[in-house]
């Protein structure tokens, strides 16, 4: 996966918008949803479009004035959840990828976790049989490239 930002001329895959809490609904509608009248949800967003072959584009809100934790917290969940692992669950409580959990930074199993998606043994498309067959050795060599 590249990274970077993009010339003028040049359309993003991955727009990060910034507003403050007064513009956060109007900025989702304008830059995310398209559509004046999508009901806007939540403290920040992220919405991914996808093909077959993974993710095509994401879009990112994130509210800047309403302190610093809340700030790192949704930049830190949304950017990750426009990468790829995008399912919240309230069980993954080690993890940054669930809404209610306290975390503001990218912890160790949340960086497993990416570690696994972006795997080359893993492709978009495969089926848990196939994951199955891999898993234990890519969960191997993500700990031991994060040292854990």
């Amino acid at each position: 996966m590249n990274v970077r930002i993009v010339g003028e001329n040049e359309e993003a895959n991955f727009n990060i918008y910034v507003a403050n809490r007064a513009n956060y609904v109007a900025t989702v509608r304008k830059h995310v949803e398209r559509s004046i009248f999508t009901k806007v949800l939540g403290m920040c967003m992220v919405k991914s479009h996808f093909s077959p072959k993974g993710i095509t584009r994401s879009n990112a809100v994130i509210v800047a004035d309403e302190g610093a934790k809340l700030f790192r917290r949704c930049l830190v969940e949304e950017i990750l959840q426009g990468l790829g692992p995008l399912n919240e669950n309230t069980s993954l409580d080690k993890s940054i990828f669930n809404d209610t959990s306290k975390h503001t930074k990218f912890t160790d199993f949340g960086q497993l976790i990416m570690n696994m998606l972006y795997d080359k043994r893993v492709k978009n498309g495969d089926s848990l049989n196939t994951v199955s067959k891999v898993l234990d050795e890519v969960l191997s060599d993500a700990k031991r490239r994060l040292g854990l």
